[in-house]
């Protein structure tokens, strides 16, 4: 399918089409995927190659679709970090993609939701334990408010639990 967009993008270019930037975005989530894909598989340094090509796809506009895809780059760049154990980059993604999210104008708050859960589990491994709780605390209790799906509010609850009981190991 890349290479099918590759070839649109390339047709579009030459003849100067409106289409193109539409090519773009269909290769922007495709790289997306790819990138996903290979964290599922731990293929975490060709994640890593990709997410940072994903960084040249970024705009300037300040709507809720490429708000979102900032904030899912972040998130792609923590998750990649905390499969490498490096917590602390997975870290600054995290808090870095908060930060995307609370300056929009328009809030995304599932995105937001699986920031704080990533971040507490991030927090999590590295000890840092208060800092743990508070997010995935928070998280839960947004989720609770937002009343979304139940299947997304039971994997909150079985985070938060499953901090809960490490924290019980380490008192």
């Amino acid at each position: 399918a890349k290479e099918l967009v590759e070839k649109q993008i390339e047709e579009a270019k030459k003849i100067d089409s409106w289409l193109l930037k539409f090519f773009i975005n269909d290769k922007r989530n495709l790289m997306f995927d790819e990138a996903w894909n290979d964290i599922d598989l731990e293929n975490f340094n060709n994640a890593l190659n990709i997410a940072n090509e994903l960084k040249n796809y970024e705009t300037i506009d300040t709507g809720i679709s490429e708000v979102k895809k900032k904030v899912d780059l972040q998130n792609l760049f923590g998750r990649i970090y905390s499969g490498q154990k490096k917590y602390q980059n997975a870290i600054d993604s995290y808090l870095l993609a908060l930060d995307i999210l609370n300056k929009s104008f328009e809030k995304d708050l599932e995105s937001e939701n699986t920031i704080l859960n990533n971040l507490a589990l991030a927090y999590n491994n590295i000890g840092e334990n208060e800092l743990a709780n508070k997010y995935i605390k928070l998280a839960t209790k947004r989720k609770e408010n937002v009343n979304q799906d139940d299947f997304s509010l039971i994997t909150n609850y079985n985070n938060r639990a499953a901090l809960a009981m490490i924290e019980e190991d380490v008192l």
